[in-house]
């Protein structure tokens, strides 16, 4: 079993021993990313039973990393930061520069199984949810659910890992939307297990994000979402 704990401070050991190299806007996206991390790591060690708020804590730890600064006439487009286009472009760039395979290590280790159950799902399947509510018919949603299921099958048996993470982040994204928007009751036993285990592979995988971004700054990870203007970070 991986130690999260030891993983995150090496992690947060890395980032002080080579910020100096790195430029303003990217030094701030990692030192934010790294702050909500951290705090979502000690929370789920001193408190097993807040995973809502741990799970919360952790994608905010992720929309640090990849949201970036959007011009005003971006303002309301549905390609913009928070949004799924946003994160899919910043998890195939991870993937296209993770000589070491950190992401790869982590989604084929331990949690693959929980990986597979997440994204098998049906209710973390946006379009159950339009089914649900009308705005779509029954036949309609399951034949996008089984071709979706039919993409996790012939990505895992490819190890495609750009493929498989995308499917993920889409699932993680409805959890995150149905805590963000009032969709979940705190500490419902309905949503737990997606919840739970969302919150052990991002505490995985935010780690091995951060690194990879680290190891290669040259890279363009884009400007923060609101910069720090006039004071120190």
């Amino acid at each position: 079993m991986t130690d999260v704990k030891k993983l995150i401070k090496e992690t947060n050991d890395y980032y002080y021993q080579e910020r100096d190299k790195f430029n303003e806007g990217f030094r701030i996206k990692v030192h934010r990313s790294l702050s909500w991390l951290k705090k979502a790591q000690r929370l789920q060690e001193l408190e097993s039973d807040e995973a809502d708020i741990a799970f919360v804590l952790l994608w905010i730890s992720f929309n640090a990393l990849y949201g970036s600064e959007i011009s005003i006439n971006e303002l309301g487009a549905e390609e913009n930061f928070g949004d799924r286009g946003g994160f899919k472009h910043f998890l195939n760039q991870l993937c296209e520069v993770d000589s070491e395979n950190r992401i790869y290590n982590v989604i084929w280790g331990e949690y693959s199984q929980s990986i597979r159950l997440i994204v098998d799902n049906p209710y973390t399947y946006q379009t159950f949810w339009y089914m649900h509510s009308g705005q779509m018919s029954s036949d309609a949603m399951l034949e996008l659910y089984e071709n979706n299921k039919h993409q996790l099958q012939n990505a895992l048996a490819h190890q495609n890992t750009p493929m498989v993470l995308g499917l993920l982040f889409d699932r993680l994204y409805t959890v995150r939307n149905q805590l963000v928007h009032g969709g979940a009751t705190y500490g419902s036993r309905v949503n737990r297990s997606q919840i739970n285990d969302g919150s052990r592979i991002l505490l995985l995988l935010l780690p091995a994000m951060l690194q990879v971004c680290m190891e290669h700054y040259k890279e363009d990870w884009g400007e923060p979402v609101y910069p720090v203007v006039g004071q120190h970070h």
